[in-house]
C-alpha cells in the first residue's frame, strides 16, 4: 500500500495530539502517563520498523500466549483514545460559550484518527 501525503500528515497530527495527552497525564502527576508512554513507545516503533518487526520484538520465546498480539491492540486503542482526548481538550479550550457547532468538526476528526490508527495497524485489528 503506498503512503499518500494526506496519510502520513494525518497519522502525525494523530501522534501529535496523543503526545499532547501523554504530557498533560504527566503534568498532572497521574501514574497513567507511564501506559500511555509505553503504548507510544510501541507505536513508533510501529511507524519506524513496521507491524511484522514489532511483532517479533515483542514476541516472548516460550509462551504461547499472544502476548505481543494484546500489546499491539492495546497499543492501537490508546493511540486513539489519547488523540481523540487530546482534540477534545484543544476544542473545549476554544474561546466560545457555546460549542455545540463543533459536534461534525469532532466526528470528522474521530473519523479521521481512526483511519489513521486502523492504518497504522491495519494488519493487527
Amino acid at each position: 500500500m503506498k503512503q499518500t501525503v494526506f496519510y502520513r500528515l494525518i497519522t502525525l497530527i494523530t501522534f501529535f495530539l496523543s503526545c499532547y495527552s501523554w504530557w498533560l497525564l504527566y503534568n498532572q502527576q497521574s501514574l497513567w502517563w507511564i501506559l500511555l508512554g509505553l503504548m507510544l513507545l510501541i507505536t513508533i516503533l510501529t511507524f519506524v520498523y513496521g507491524l511484522k518487526s514489532v511483532r517479533r520484538i515483542l514476541a516472548v520465546p516460550g509462551l504461547s500466549l499472544p502476548i505481543s498480539d494484546f500489546l499491539l491492540t492495546a497499543s492501537a486503542i490508546g493511540y486513539f483514545a489519547s488523540a481523540l482526548v487530546g482534540f477534545m481538550i484543544l476544542i473545549f479550550q476554544l474561546p466560545f460559550h457555546d460549542k455545540s457547532f463543533m459536534i461534525f468538526p469532532l466526528i470528522i476528526a474521530i473519523l479521521l484518527f481512526a483511519g489513521a490508527t486502523l492504518g497504522l495497524y491495519h494488519d493487527q485489528i
